[in-house]
């Protein structure tokens, strides 16, 4: 079977490139799907995308996930099995090793862009790698697509509200208490203003 790899190029000029599974498994339980990935293991670090309850099953201890450190996946060694749950980890670390690494996907992604990050993870420099798929995986899957919209549209919110810039000359808030307080201040100059007080008057009666 042949392997692809994904050609590095420069930052300036390097594009995603468009990625395939280059081999779809056939249909096996799990007994024989774990085999299958102890008999790979030989060759090179095996890498399985699937839910909780599927690494569980395939007796995967070793679960990658965001608080992972970065460098703990780029020397991975023959004979290791990772698992990962999250697509956010799946399409989002590097995975790396000087044997033949196999990413075997047990579940999909929500986008067509998502798919091609995840694929890239492996064989992204020129490492040695093969991308596989489960029997009756739908690499396209609507029951992550939803979430992960929803996800990005919460994220876009808050963006949005914490760029919006405050006015310059935006009124303070006054307190309930603050307010009638200044409010019987202005009564009370009103009322001398209009109502002078008596020695006042008087002394204008006598110049009268």
């Amino acid at each position: 079977m042949g392997l692809s790899e994904f050609n590095y190029l420069p930052p300036r000029t390097r594009t995603l490139q468009h990625l395939a599974v280059e081999r779809t498994l056939a249909q096996m339980n799990d007994v024989k799907l774990k085999q299958w990935i102890h008999t790979t293991k030989s060759a090179g670090p095996v890498l399985v995308y699937a839910e909780r309850l599927l690494l569980d099953r395939l007796s995967i201890k070793t679960i990658i996930s965001q608080t992972t450190p970065a460098k703990e996946c780029r020397d991975l060694k023959e004979g290791q099995i990772l698992g990962v749950e999250d697509p956010v980890v799946m399409r989002g670390t590097d995975f790396r090793s000087n044997a033949t690494m196999t990413i075997l996907l047990c579940r999909g992604f929500g986008t067509e862009r998502s798919l091609q990050q995840a694929l890239a993870r492996v064989g992204r420099f020129g490492d040695s790698c093969q991308r596989v798929r489960m029997h009756g995986v739908n690499l396209i899957d609507d029951d992550i697509r939803m979430p992960e919209l929803q996800r990005l549209i919460d994220f876009l919110s808050t963006r949005e509200v914490a760029k919006r810039p405050e006015p310059a000359n935006k009124p303070q808030k006054v307190k309930p208490e603050d307010a009638k307080m200044a409010n019987k201040e202005h009564k009370k100059k009103k009322s001398k203003a209009c109502n002078p007080p008596k020695q006042e008057r008087a002394g204008q009666r006598k110049q009268d």
